[in-house]
């Protein structure tokens, strides 16, 4: 339960990370903050860039994305159990299959980041024993040997 607890908060801490930094940019005092709620990754990504915009045109940027987001959880969450056995197994999938897209696109931008994914990977996968804890041991594997790879000299890889 604990190690499925840090698991989550360490996934989720993204947002948090990304608000800080987009809202920084903006820097839109008072009320306006509220709209922090209203941030999805493609919104943060799609207000990132450029210059920054005002409150108004995050608002007409961010609804549908949010709308989808929270409607899809609902339908999901109201329909899964009406999917076929095969359908569903197959959503199970789908966070994984997200995750290794992005992984792929940032790998192409970044290809010293192999190491490092290499290394998270295998590191939870050498600690499946664990259980749980397998997962945040390859994060944290995957996140030091990327600061490592990120910081050394052009010629040492």
């Amino acid at each position: 339960l604990l190690a499925s607890a840090l698991a989550i908060w360490l996934i989720n801490l993204r947002m948090a990370l990304e608000s800080i930094s987009f809202f920084r940019r903006a820097q839109w005092t008072g009320r306006p903050r509220t709209l922090a709620l209203w941030l999805t990754d493609e919104t943060f990504v799609a207000a990132s860039l450029g210059p920054a915009p005002t409150a108004w045109e995050f608002l007409h940027l961010a609804w549908l994305p949010y709308v989808a987001w929270v409607g899809g959880t609902v339908l999901g969450a109201l329909s899964g159990g009406l999917l076929p056995a095969l359908l569903r197994d197959a959503f199970g999938i789908s966070i994984d299959a997200l995750f290794i897209a992005l992984l792929v696109g940032t790998l192409r931008e970044h290809p010293r980041r192999l190491l490092a994914a290499l290394s998270g990977a295998g590191a939870a996968l050498l600690a499946q024993p664990l259980g749980g804890w397998s997962l945040l041991i390859g994060i944290g594997v995957g996140a030091v040997v990327n600061l490592a790879v990120s910081h050394a000299p052009e010629d040492a890889t």
